[in-house]
């Protein structure tokens, strides 16, 4: 079983699903019984004992349990801890109904509560902080569900996932023109971010001995990531299948060898982009040289992310299955894929019109496609 996202394990296992029912429930009664001799001692009296069939999400509020299971959580990282705890912060302070969301205790959440929730935290945020808002909300509700602290999490909400809203779309010339914007020593990280599609953190990330020039590959094994308050932290990927290994265009290859030559230290944990030896290239330090070439080639709408949706947008048009760009890009599913659906239909659209172009060239030669018998 699981206690705020610490697990504690059975010593055995059971016989019957009752069997270890009964066991969780008497480890949550001795946890419980621990908690509640300490309110007796500041004068708070509650009957926190559980019989089968009841739950102690009636004595935690989702405030309470949002800062216990972040601080126990040992599988959080200090990135996705520090944007949880702004969202508990920011949004889960809102008032509904006259009362604070965070306030509500655990069992009094239900789907009505958060579908008004939901109506107030986007009447001041926008489309993408209301959805990262909720998906926080969810993982919360979901871990006071596994801890037997609430039966289950409301059921999720259909609408909480609008059409993304169209980023800026360039061409191979405008990767190009932009390559050639930016100091020489970044010239492969602007390609390789544009053909690839490595996150900025696992582009920046990459060492000396993570690029394999002979096989024209890059394993993608670690990140740079920057958390307020912490500074710079080199970790592992964002998901374990963000852990993969890019196939390069052999183009690339030699200005790949170029750059190694000229720009990285020898040593094989070094790493290949580097503010100064031996520091990666953190948001601030990329944002002088980058809006410097956004502005050179009138691409100012241009954010860095948006290399990487130029390049699985490319990999589509070129044939990629959803597999194929689920394992490419290191998404963790194939719906985070399929956002470049569009490109694989446009690509089978031009196809379809070259087909049509050559059946009417054939008919203009005379060669028919009438059917013969």
């Amino acid at each position: 079983m699981r206690k705020y996202g610490i697990r504690i394990a059975a010593p055995h296992t059971f016989d019957s699903y009752q069997a270890a029912e009964a066991w969780c429930l008497k480890v949550v009664n001795e946890l419980w019984q621990a908690k509640y001799q300490v309110l007796q001692q500041i004068g708070i009296a509650q009957n926190l004992i559980l019989t089968p069939g009841q739950t102690t999400g009636t004595m935690m509020t989702l405030n309470e349990f949002a800062a216990d299971w972040m601080n126990g959580n040992i599988h959080l990282r200090d990135r996705t801890k520090y944007d949880y705890q702004r969202i508990v912060n920011r949004w889960l302070q809102l008032k509904v109904n006259g009362r604070k969301f965070a306030d509500y205790y655990l069992t009094e959440i239900d789907l009505m509560l958060v579908k008004k929730w939901v109506e107030e935290v986007n009447k001041e945020a926008s489309t993408s902080t209301v959805q990262y808002a909720y998906r926080v909300l969810r993982a919360i509700l979901n871990e006071a569900a596994a801890a037997g602290l609430i039966e289950k999490a409301p059921a999720p909400l259909k609408q909480m996932n609008p059409k993304a809203k169209e980023r800026p779309m360039i061409t191979m010339d405008d990767l190009l023109k932009l390559a050639d914007a930016v100091p020489i020593k970044f010239r492969a990280a602007v390609l390789i971010a544009g053909t690839c599609g490595l996150r900025a953190g696992e582009l920046f990330g990459l060492r000396r001995r993570d690029l394999d020039i002979s096989r024209a590959t890059i394993r993608v094994s670690q990140a740079v990531v920057n958390v307020p308050g912490i500074g710079t932290v080199v970790g592992p990927p964002k998901t374990k299948t963000s852990n993969r290994l890019v196939s390069v265009p052999t183009s690339l290859i030699e200005l790949l060898q170029s750059h190694l030559m000229n720009f990285t230290n020898p040593d094989p944990d070094a790493f290949v982009f580097e503010a100064s030896p031996g520091v990666p290239i953190t948001i601030e330090e990329r944002r002088g040289w980058w809006d410097e070439a956004r502005k050179t080639t009138g691409l100012e709408n241009l954010h860095w992310h948006d290399l990487r949706h130029f390049a699985a947008t490319l990999a589509a048009q070129h044939g990629a299955s959803m597999a194929e760009l689920q394992a490419r890009l290191g998404h963790s599913t194939v719906n985070a894929a399929m956002r470049y659906q569009h490109a694989t239909h446009e690509r089978d659209n031009q196809i379809a019109k070259n087909i049509d172009k050559a059946m009417r060239e054939l008919h203009q030669k005379g060669l028919g496609l009438e059917e013969t018998g």
